[in-house]
C-alpha cells in the first residue's frame, strides 16, 4: 500500500497542565486505538516528545477507546528565559496536527535557586539560595508527581528556609520523589528522593525488638546488610562450604542489634588468611561495643580480597583489653599507656602483612566490596597511593566525598550534608586529601613516608590524614576517591558538627604546594573538587553506552578514555535521563560523572544549571544535537563537537536505492539530509569515522576545515586460534539496524543457498543483539541463528571466516574492525570495507555478487596460506592505525583545533 493509499487518520486530545517540568494530558486517533507518538511545540519550537499510552479510567468512561491514551511528557525548556507561548501537539509519524484546547505555557525566571536539605521530625526542609520565602502560599511540595502539599512555615529566625509537613502515609520505608514547585513557573525548583522513616524512636530503645517482623529493615544500613547476606550465601553455595556461615549469621545479628547499650558479646571469628593482601587496622575508641560492631561489619561484608584485621588498642580500659577473647583471629597491637594517634597507627601498621593498609575508625560500618573497590584503582594505576570511600552518616546524608584543601590551607569535606546519591559524588576521581575515618594506602608508600610521622604529629586525627595525603602528593603519588566503596559512620553527624565549629587548617609549610588550589573565600566546590583538569567536556547521547547493543557504544567508551588521557574531566548526559544500572556504574568507575533523574529531570534543566562549567560539548547523533545546539551556542562559550556516528542520510539513501519501489524511503532520507546538514553547519567541529562522509558533507556545505576523522581504538586481543582449530563462518549485527536486517536477508536468501550447493559442509553462525523471534525460521542445515552472546570471543575465535554482506549503511563498521582486532580474515562488500583501510587481496577479500561471494568464502575457507596472510596484514593495520597511541594523537589534534 503506497502512502497515498493509507487510510486517513485524525487526532484529538486535551492539554491539562504543566507542572514540575512535565506536561499532562491525553491524545488519540478518532479512528483507532493505536497509541500516538506526540511532539510538543511551543510557538513552533520542539520542547518535548513522548507517547500517549498510559491508561486512565476517566478516559475509558468518556469513550476515548480503552483509556490507554494519557501522556506525561518531560519538557526541555530554559528556566532562565521567560516564556509565553502557545502549545501545539502534533502526531510524531505523520506530523499531522492534534486538535486540542488552547493552552499557553507562561512563566518568568526566578531570582533564586532552591534545594532540599533533609527530613527531620516529619518535616521536609527546603532552602532558597538568593531569595526569600516571604510569600509561603506560592510554594508547594509535589510528592510522587501526584500529591501536592502546601508549605507549613518559615524556620524561626530565617526566611530562606521553608518546611513541609509530610503526610503520614509516606512513612512506608520506600523511596519517594519530592519536587518543590511554585506559582508562576511550570518547572520544579528542586528535586530529591527520600525514605521517610515510619519509626523515629532511638534504636537503643528498640534493639530488644530487632528480630521481630517489621523491625529488621528499619536500620539505616539494612539494605547493605541484606546485600552482604546475599553475596555471602551465593559464595557459600558456589563453594559448597557452609562451615563459616554460622559466623556470618551471628555477625548479621550483632549489626541488627546495634552497638548502643550492648553488654553481651557473642564469639565472632575472622577468616584466617595465610597471605592477606590487605591489612585492615581498626582504631579502637575505648567503647568496645562500637569496636565489636565495626568488626562484625567486616565479617559480614563480602569481599573477594583476602584480608587480616589488626586492632589498634590505645591502652583502653574497657573490654577492648580482652578483645581477642571475643573475636577469634584478631591481631592486636596494644599500648601499655596512651600514645598519640600517629604512634598508635604506626605501631599497628608495623604488624601488617598485607600490601595495602586500610585504617578504619571503629564507628564505621562497612558494606560489601568496600575493600575491593578501594584497592582496584591502585592495582590498575601505579601513581595512585591513597584511596578513600564514600562516607555517609546515620541520617543518610553524605559525610564526605573526599576533602578539598584550599590555597590558604583550610580543609573542606566535599558534599558534606548533601544527598549521597547525587551524580556529583558518585564517580571515581582524584582528590586533594582524605579523612582518617577510612583511609587506604600502599604499604610501601606508608613506609616511605614514615607513616603519620611522630615528629610532625598533628593536633587532630583529621589533619593527620590530610597531611598524609599531602606528603604522598609531594612524593609523586595521587589520592583517589572511590564512591563504590561505601561506609556508614555512626558518629558522622558529630564529626560534621565539630568541623563546623573548628575548621581545619594544615600547617604553614604546605602553603607553597597549595598555591594553585583556589580561594577559600569563593569555595567553588563544584568546580574545584575536580583539580588539575585540562578541560571540562559534556558528552550528550540519547542513552548510556552499551557495548552489547552496538559498536557505537564501544567507540564512545574508547573516545571517553582518549579524552581522559588528555586530562579532560567528563560528564555524560543521556537524553533519556535514565540510570542504567551497571552501564552507568561502568562510566562512574571510569571516572565519568554520569547524570540521571531525579537529580536532574531533563537535559534542559541540566544545561540551565551547569552549562557554564564546560569548555566543550561533544554530542552524538544529529537528532540529539538539533534539539540543544542552538541553546548551547547562545548560552555558553563551549565549543560544540558533533560526532554523527555515521551519516544517517547516506545510510538511508543507500537503503532507498536498494528498494526503488518504496518512494517514502527516499523522501525520508532527503528530510534527514536537511536536518543532519543543518547540524553540521552549526557545529564548531564535525567528526566522522569515514573520510568518504567528509567528502559527502563538504559537497553540500563546504567547511572542510572543521571536519576531523574520529579515531577508533581497538584493544589488543591476547587470544588467537589457528586456522585448523576453527570451523564455520560468522555474521554479527545488531538487528535494530535496517542495514543488518537487509544484509542478513541477502545472506540467507541468496548467498547461503548458492554456497550450500557447492559446499554444504560450511555452516553459517549468526550472532547479534535484539534478534527478532521470527528470524529463527531462517535456520536450516547450513545456517544456525544464535543471537546475543555475552562475549564476542565465540564470534571471532571459533570460526574461520567473518562475513559482512552489507548492501547499505554508512560510517565505519565496528564488527569489521573487531574482526581485524582478533586477526580473523574477512569477506566483505565495498560498503562493509569502507573507511577501514582494508585492501582487497592484501588484508581482506571483497565480493559484490552472489557468485563472487561463494567463490571468496570457499577460497578463504580452504586456503591456509591465504588465511594466514590476511590475518597477519589485518593485525598490522590494527597496530598502525587503531592503537590507543594513534587515537590519542588524533583526539589531541581535534581538541587543539577546536579549543583555540
Amino acid at each position: 500500500m503506497t502512502p497515498s493509499q493509507q487510510p486517513q487518520r485524525s487526532f484529538h486530545g486535551f492539554i491539562e497542565q504543566a507542572r514540575a517540568g512535565v506536561l499532562y494530558g491525553w491524545a488519540a486517533a478518532r479512528e483507532d486505538d493505536q497509541a500516538l507518538s506526540i511532539i510538543v511545540l511551543a510557538d513552533g519550537v520542539k520542547i518535548g516528545e513522548g507517547l500517549a499510552n498510559v491508561y486512565r479510567e476517566d478516559l475509558k468512561t468518556n469513550g476515548i477507546h480503552q483509556g490507554r491514551h494519557s501522556f506525561k511528557i518531560t519538557l526541555d525548556i530554559d528556566p532562565a528565559i521567560a516564556m509565553d507561548a502557545a502549545l501545539v501537539l502534533i502526531e510524531g509519524h505523520s506530523l499531522s496536527p492534534i486538535t486540542t484546547n488552547q493552552f499557553r505555557l507562561q512563566y518568568r525566571p526566578l531570582s533564586f535557586r532552591a534545594r532540599f536539605s533533609g527530613i527531620t521530625k516529619g518535616y521536609l526542609y527546603a532552602e532558597l539560595d538568593g531569595g526569600a520565602a516571604e510569600d509561603l502560599s506560592r510554594f508547594s511540595l509535589l510528592i510522587d508527581e501526584t500529591q501536592q502539599v502546601a508549605a507549613s512555615a518559615n524556620i524561626p529566625a530565617s526566611n530562606n528556609t521553608i518546611r513541609f509537613l509530610l503526610p503520614n502515609h509516606l512513612a512506608d520505608k520506600h523511596h519517594h520523589l519530592f519536587q518543590l514547585i511554585s506559582k508562576g513557573t511550570p518547572l520544579a525548583l528542586a528535586t530529591a528522593t527520600y525514605i521517610v522513616d515510619p519509626i523515629v524512636t532511638a534504636w537503643e530503645n528498640l534493639k530488644h525488638s530487632y528480630n521481630e517482623p517489621g523491625f529488621l529493615g528499619l536500620a539505616r544500613s539494612a539494605d547493605a546488610r541484606y546485600e552482604s547476606l546475599k553475596y555471602q550465601t551465593d559464595a557459600a553455595t558456589a563453594s559448597q562450604d557452609y562451615s563459616y556461615f554460622p559466623n556470618i549469621v551471628r555477625a548479621h545479628d550483632v549489626l541488627c542489634q546495634s552497638y548502643q547499650a550492648r553488654s553481651d558479646f557473642p564469639k565472632l571469628s575472622l577468616v584466617a588468611q595465610a597471605s592477606p593482601l590487605v591489612s585492615v587496622i581498626v582504631v579502637a575508641s575505648g567503647d568496645f561495643a562500637r569496636t565489636y560492631h565495626c568488626i562484625a561489619s567486616l565479617i559480614l561484608a563480602f569481599n573477594k580480597t583476602p584480608f587480616e584485621v589488626i586492632l589498634a588498642d590505645n591502652a583502653c580500659e574497657d573490654k577492648t583489653a580482652q578483645a581477642e577473647s571475643y573475636i577469634e583471629g584478631l591481631v592486636v597491637s596494644r599500648q601499655k599507656q596512651r600514645v598519640s594517634y600517629a604512634a598508635l597507627c604506626n605501631q599497628a601498621a608495623s604488624l601488617a602483612c598485607g600490601q595495602y593498609l586500610i585504617f578504619v575508625d571503629d564507628s564505621a560500618e562497612v558494606s560489601s566490596y568496600w575493600i575491593d573497590e578501594l584497592i582496584a584503582p591502585m592495582q590498575s594505576n601505579a601513581n595512585i597511593g591513597l584511596t578513600g570511600p564514600k562516607v555517609t552518616n546515620a541520617k543518610g546524608q553524605l559525610a564526605a566525598a573526599g576533602n578539598i584543601v584550599w590555597a590558604n590551607g583550610e580543609v573542606d569535606k566535599v558534599g558534606q550534608g548533601d544527598n549521597p546519591l547525587a551524580p556529583e559524588y558518585n564517580y571515581n576521581r582524584y582528590v586533594d586529601a582524605l579523612g582518617p575515618q577510612v583511609l587506604c594506602i600502599r604499604k610501601t608508600l606508608w613506609e616511605q613516608l614514615r607513616g603519620f610521622g611522630e615528629a610532625e604529629a598533628c593536633s587532630s586525627l583529621e589533619l593527620s590524614a590530610v597531611e598524609l595525603s599531602l606528603k604522598a602528593k609531594a612524593a609523586g603519588f595521587n589520592t583517589y576517591y572511590s564512591p563504590f566503596s561505601q561506609v556508614l559512620l555512626w558518629n558522622g553527624e558529630t564529626l560534621q558538627e565539630q568541623s563546623a565549629v573548628e575548621p581545619l587548617r594544615v600547617a604553614h609549610k604546605w602553603l607553597e604546594m597549595l598555591e594553585n588550589n583556589g580561594s577559600a573565600k569563593n569555595r567553588n566546590v563544584a568546580l574545584q573538587k575536580d583539580r588539575e583538569v585540562s578541560s571540562r567536556v559534556l558528552i550528550i547521547d540519547y542513552i548510556s553506552p552499551d557495548t552489547s547493543r552496538d559498536a557505537g557504544s564501544y567507540a564512545m567508551l574508547q573516545e571517553m578514555k582518549l579524552m581522559q588521557a588528555m586530562g579532560a574531566k567528563l560528564t555524560f548526559l543521556p537524553e533519556n535521563m535514565a540510570h542504567f544500572g551497571k552501564l552507568t556504574s561502568k562510566l562512574q568507575r571510569m571516572g565519568v560523572e554520569a547524570i540521571y533523574a531525579p537529580m536532574y529531570m531533563s537535559v534542559g534543566e541540566f544545561l540551565q544549571k551547569r552549562l557554564a562549567e564546560f569548555d566543550a560539548v561533544y554530542i552524538l547523533r544529529y537528532y540529539v544535537a538539533e534539539k540543544y545546539i542552538d541553546y548551547i551556542q547562545a548560552k555558553s562559550r563551549a565549543k560544540v563537537l558533533f560526532n554523527n556516528a555515521d551519516l544517517h542520510f547516506l545510510r538511508e539513501m543507500r537503503l532507498a536505492e536498494n528498494k526503488p519501489n518504496d518512494a517514502a524511503l527516499m523522501e525520508k532520507a532527503i528530510q534527514t539530509r536537511a536536518a543532519e546538514l543543518e547540524v553540521c553547519k552549526k557545529a564548531d567541529a564535525v567528526l566522522c569515522y569515514n573520510p568518504i562522509e567528509h567528502e559527502v558533507i563538504a559537497s553540500f556545505i563546504g567547511g572542510r576545515e572543521k571536519m576531523y576523522i574520529t579515531p577508533w581504538v581497538l584493544e589488543p586481543k591476547a587470544q588467537f586460534t589457528s586456522f585448523t582449530e576453527r570451523s564455520g563462518i560468522s555474521f554479527l549485527g545488531s538487528f535494530t539496524h535496517n542495514a543488518n536486517l537487509e544484509a542478513l536477508e541477502y545472506l540467507c536468501n541468496s548467498i547461503m543457498p548458492a554456497l550450500y550447493k557447492a559446499r554444504p559442509d560450511i555452516i553459517l553462525y549468526v550472532y547479534g543483539s535484539k534478534m527478532p523471534a521470527n528470524m529463527k525460521q531462517l535456520e536450516c542445515d547450513n545456517i544456525k541463528m544464535l543471537g546475543f552472546v555475552e562475549s564476542l570471543d565465540s564470534v571471532f575465535l571459533e570460526h574461520k571466516v567473518f562475513i559482512a554482506p552489507l548492501l547499505s549503511g554508512a560510517g565505519i563498521k565496528g564488527k569489521v574492525l573487531e574482526a581485524m582486532s582478533y586477526k580473523l580474515p574477512t569477506v566483505l562488500t565495498d560498503v562493509a570495507a569502507e573507511g577501514t583501510g582494508l585492501v582487497n587481496e592484501q588484508s581482506c577479500l571483497l565480493a559484490n555478487s552472489v557468485e563472487l561471494w561463494v567463490e571468496q568464502i570457499i577460497r578463504l575457507y580452504d586456503d591456509e596460506m591465504l588465511w594466514n596472510k590476511l590475518a597477519t596484514q589485518a593485525g598490522k593495520l590494527v597496530e598502525e592505525r587503531y592503537s590507543f597511541e594513534h587515537g590519542l594523537e588524533a583526539m589531541k589534534g581535534i581538541f587543539d583545533g577546536v579549543l583555540v
